[in-house]
């Protein structure tokens, strides 16, 4: 009777091993095992660590291929958006310099946008160019457009960052003005940072006081 007992008892803690296994997908508990040392417990225990490590690298292959997909898929957009920078660019280089860099795409005016002397006002002169600009980026208006001021080197820094500031705003309200979405449209003013040409000559000087477009393609 006694074996008997100590036989029904070794079962019992086997099943209960076994179960746990089951419904936790946990290994055996040592101290649940220790009693019956059986190559069933063991292959138990076996069991349950190859499960769980097969749980844990099927999370990681799945995260691994959904990372390749978006890569992939980003890699296209960009692409595509490369695309439609290159076509827009051609369109764009009536107004003057179109260079690309991907999908952004730098504008400098052939004739320039013209302010009243130490002034954020627009002379009626560039009416012309603000209207064929508008026209242009309107056509895109899923595009970003940042017009982005500049100053000669004369005078206080802090003053030319403030001039170039609000001269680039008055150029990105004109085309505000003329449809272009105001959401897509903004401004920043560099002072005379970014010299194209020398400021030691007034032509030179005439150069640097400019507006150009930073257009994003998307």
């Amino acid at each position: 009777m006694k074996k008997v007992a100590l036989f029904c008892a070794a079962l019992l803690l086997l099943a209960a091993c076994h179960c746990e296994r089951k419904t936790t997908g946990t290994p055996c508990r040592k101290a649940a095992c220790r009693c019956a040392q059986t190559a069933s417990c063991k292959a138990a225990q076996k069991g349950a660590c190859t499960c769980a490590k097969k749980a844990k690298k099927a999370p990681a292959k799945a995260q691994k291929a959904k990372a390749a997909r978006a890569d992939k898929k980003a890699l296209a957009a960009q692409a595509a958006a490369e695309k439609r920078a290159s076509t827009q660019a051609e369109a764009l280089s009536t107004l003057g310099t179109a260079t690309r860099t991907g999908n952004v795409i730098n504008v400098t005016f052939k004739e320039p946008i013209r302010f009243a002397h130490n002034s954020d006002k627009i002379d009626a002169r560039s009416n012309k160019n603000l209207d064929a600009t508008a026209n242009l980026l309107k056509k895109q208006p899923g595009n970003t457009i940042v017009v982005k001021g500049y100053t000669d080197s004369l005078g206080d820094p802090n003053y030319n960052i403030d001039l170039s500031q609000r001269r680039a705003q008055a150029v990105a309200d004109a085309l505000k003005a003329r449809g272009v979405a105001e959401e897509n449209i903004s401004a920043v003013g560099y002072g005379a940072s970014y010299p194209v040409a020398t400021n030691t000559t007034a032509q030179g000087r005439a150069q640097n006081r400019r507006v150009e477009l930073e257009i994003k393609v998307k």
